[in-house]
């Protein structure tokens, strides 16, 4: 039989809490699973308190559905109380039409709720520590790169993107009187000269000179960006110098 992928079981070996999932193509002993419960689990309990098997292999997507939903089924019914799954497996809830966010109305209350928690401090304390934690094998994308296909469409919806003024405004606000997380850190010698090199030889064309010109004016033209400017520079003796 031809293995389109494999069902796989991860154990908490502290309390003997299980989750079970699928994966396509070969098994990745790293991989622990997604799902909302396994994911904070590990995070509370480290990698190391986990281990993987798999349970069944399958040669199709359908058949891989199927165990799936079998398995989580079985434990679901002998151990109701010891398993991570929220979900019944296979397509769920949330895949494709079935997924609430493919609906307007569904859409925008999630958004609406989702703003309202934003603004409490608390609540956004909670996700930026439980994101700092999502490193190395706990990242989702831990092992994995995007696809050329996936990248190109990424590139298109994000073509042409504008931000409103009262965005950048309030990113602005967010980061003023903060350093640059690039000042004072010098790059690499081996980095300044592959950039240094790969921009030997090129030219503007009078069109962009004339549009980077006028850019420039526009900008100087305000005395408090002369300011910012002149602030900014101060102290910067690295001006000039070659690498």
């Amino acid at each position: 039989m031809k293995k389109f992928g494999y069902i796989y079981e991860t154990m908490n070996k502290k309390n003997m809490k299980v989750y079970i999932g699928q994966s396509v193509g070969q098994f990745k002993p790293d991989y622990l699973g997604s799902g909302l419960h396994i994911r904070r689990a590990i995070q509370k309990n480290g990698v190391e308190c986990f281990e993987v098997k798999i349970l069944a292999y399958a040669g199709s997507k359908k058949r891989l559905d199927a165990l799936e939903r079998k398995y989580i089924a079985e434990y679901r019914k002998k151990f109701p109380k010891q398993i991570y799954n929220i979900h019944d497996g296979g397509t769920g809830w949330d895949c494709g039409k079935n997924n609430p966010i493919n609906n307007p109305k569904s859409r925008e209350g999630m958004i609406r709720k989702l703003r309202e928690a934003m603004k409490n401090p608390e609540t956004r304390s909670k996700i930026s520590q439980s994101a700092k934690k999502r490193v190395g094998k706990l990242n989702s994308m831990y092992g994995r790169k995007q696809s050329e296909e996936t990248k190109r469409k990424i590139s298109l919806a994000n073509t042409g993107t504008k931000h409103s003024k009262e965005f950048r405004l309030a990113v602005s606000l967010r980061f003023k009187g903060k350093p640059s997380h690039r000042r004072c850190q010098k790059l690499p010698l081996e980095t300044r000269l592959k950039m240094s090199q790969a921009h030997k030889g090129l030219t503007h064309t009078e069109a962009e000179k004339q549009k980077i010109r006028q850019a420039r004016l526009k900008y100087f033209s305000s005395p408090e960006n002369r300011e910012k400017q002149s602030l900014a520079m101060m102290g910067n003796t690295n001006r000039g110098k070659s690498i």
